[in-house]
């Protein structure tokens, strides 16, 4: 395995947005959804603030190519921020799974050990 071979398997974010549809309050438009590194992920959950706002802030990309800023993402209605953050979700959860830590892969128990008791 080489470098050319991870960007061609996809082991690499692309620079590119996904476009992705949105309806709030019976307006359809479209949003771009920048998609995240992991090292981005890692920046963002030390950087402080709310991880759900911030990831606002770095993934929605406007028809007009605006970004939104940090304190614009934490001023949105909870309702409009929702349907946003289910975008986003729908567009990452198809790119790579949500790590982990500390479980068990998929389709395997993550049941915790129990001594029996002697009878």
């Amino acid at each position: 395995m080489n470098i050319q071979q991870l960007k061609e398997m996809g082991g690499f974010v692309a620079d590119e947005p996904t476009i992705k549809t949105v309806k709030f309050n019976d307006v359809e438009f479209e949003v771009g959804i920048l998609p995240l590194a992991y090292g981005r992920v890692e920046q963002m959950t030390k950087l402080g603030g709310e991880f759900q706002t911030r990831l606002i802030a770095e993934t929605i990309v406007l028809a007009d190519g605006e970004r939104l800023t940090y304190e614009q993402a934490f001023s949105l209605t909870p309702e409009f921020a929702a349907v946003l953050l289910v975008a986003v979700n729908e567009v990452l959860a198809k790119k790579k799974p949500i790590p982990t830590i500390g479980l068990k892969s998929q389709g395997q128990s993550v049941a915790r050990s129990r001594k029996q008791k002697a009878a």
